[in-house]
């Protein structure tokens, strides 16, 4: 698969899901079906036509990926009890319900995140873009690419959210823990490595969602 369209496909793919976002009033179901229809649809169009893998292969250390994913959780509930002073609750709270997402649905919206958003953006991020990247360019260019888009398109979400500090934190914890995902699944050519502990670290955000709203 030629770089430039790996780089070029995936910019494209995340510069139209932040214009939605930010830009666009459509429902959060909408949105899901946009974001499902990308990030599956152009890696699969993209590898049909140039190759490449979609990073399927079995994972062999699953235990390291719940080790990992379980320090991740943990980072990620610390922060939020360090920065709550710095996080306008009920900014977050709006944002939240302006997508029709309230305490009867939140869990099912939340088991979506866990589950099956967290597949598809390692699908995305690490199986077609990291994973098909790696043996190709350098490893810096290999694992900081991926990290940063996997930062800046997660921006999209909660940019109205935070005050300057606390997004610059976020955005800085986001990309060292797509960098750890990368590395997690290089060992094994695998993007299951990460999912499993994507699951584990987006179990730690619903729940402290969940946390908000009771």
């Amino acid at each position: 698969m030629k770089t430039k369209v790996l780089i070029i496909s995936s910019l494209i793919t995340c510069l139209l899901l932040f214009l939605v976002e930010q830009y666009t009033a459509i429902s959060y179901l909408w949105k899901t079906l946009l974001k499902i229809s990308l990030f599956v649809g152009i890696p699969v169009l993209v590898i049909k036509k140039f190759g490449g893998e979609f990073g399927f292969a079995k994972t062999k250390h699953t235990r390291w990926s719940l080790l990992w994913g379980a320090g991740f959780a943990g980072v990620v509930v610390a922060a939020y009890f360090i920065l709550a002073q710095f996080i306008d609750l009920s900014h977050i709270a709006s944002e939240i319900a302006s997508l029709n997402i309230n305490k009867t649905n939140y869990l099912l919206v939340g088991a979506y995140i866990i589950f099956v958003n967290s597949f598809l953006e390692e699908f995305f991020f690490r199986g077609y873009l990291f994973l098909n990247l790696k043996d190709k360019v350098s490893p810096i260019v290999a694992y900081a690419f991926p990290s940063f888009l996997f930062s800046v398109y997660h921006m999209a979400i909660f940019a109205t959210w935070f005050s300057p500090l606390v997004l610059g934190v976020s955005l800085f914890g986001l990309a060292a823990v797509g960098f750890f995902f990368n590395w997690l699944d290089a060992h094994e050519n695998s993007l299951f490595p990460s999912w499993i502990a994507h699951i584990l670290c987006d179990v730690a955000v619903i729940g402290i969602g969940w946390f908000m709203f009771i």
